[in-house]
């Protein structure tokens, strides 16, 4: 049996098979530990998994409207209704995220861990609403120093155009 919701994403290591994004993440980053995304101090670990869980039930909650109006929706067919409720249901969640980055360089602290994957991947998103992302100046740039790989790749993406420049 693979995926019973028959969605994406699927993992398959082996004869072991999971389901959720942000569970594989977790399951990745707990199999590569040496890595050091998946934190041995247990504050730092559960720092990260409570931003995991924020990012999986509030930030995205808060987006997906936007999101499946903006992406997956033919222009003719768009709710402009749903689509602003949810950019101002997302705009705080986004100053908040913004100001807890111009804090420090990753979500969990002073390294990368497995919480920036999941984070990284919903601003794949929100970059893309150029009026709103543009306000955002700690998530463009980890505090001191050079943005990370997540954060770099995600900037490089956007720069390029995007889903959300409909």
């Amino acid at each position: 049996m693979r995926n019973p919701n028959a969605l994406v994403p699927t993992l398959e290591d082996g004869d072991f098979v999971l389901w959720e994004s942000n569970v594989i993440v977790r399951y990745l980053c707990a199999k590569h530990a040496a890595r050091g995304l998946y934190p041995e101090d247990l504050r730092t670990r559960f720092d990260a998994e409570r931003w995991m869980d924020w990012q999986q039930t509030t930030l995205n909650g808060a987006g997906r409207d936007a999101f499946i109006q903006l992406v997956r929706t033919p222009a003719e067919k768009r709710n402009a209704q749903a689509i602003a409720a949810s950019v101002a249901a997302t705009e705080p969640l986004l100053t908040l995220l913004d100001t807890h980055l111009a804090e420090r360089p990753y979500m969990a602290g002073e390294r990368l861990t497995m919480a920036d994957i999941p984070i990284a991947c919903e601003m794949h998103r929100w970059w893309g609403l150029r009026r709103h992302a543009a306000r955002l100046r700690a998530l463009h740039r980890p505090a001191g120093g050079e943005a990370g790989p997540f954060w770099t790749s995600s900037r490089r993406l956007w720069s390029e155009g995007g889903p959300f420049d409909a």
